[in-house]
């Protein structure tokens, strides 16, 4: 259980990807580049909940399609080290 001076803590690692895209207009699909976006800016608008604290990374910022071992072994490391 937490005391009263802590906080919960989340950490949000950004790789890219599909949820990262950006295309010039909604449904272009042809236009559409997956891994655009950065993790800080996906998570800008959103509120954080009183207690908690946010960290963010960017471990990479590729398309899903592009991620090779060398990606997926720095991903399992980093969440491996923890917050």
């Amino acid at each position: 259980m937490l005391q009263a001076n802590e906080r919960s803590r989340v950490l949000v690692l950004g790789m890219g990807g599909t949820i990262a895209g950006r295309a010039q207009q909604a449904g272009d699909n042809l236009g559409y580049e997956a891994g655009q976006v950065p993790v800080q800016e996906l998570l800008g608008g959103l509120p954080v909940a009183q207690g908690l604290a946010l960290s963010v990374e960017q471990g990479a910022q590729i398309d899903s399609k592009d991620m090779r071992l060398a990606e997926l072994q720095g991903l399992v490391a980093r969440v491996g080290r923890g917050l």
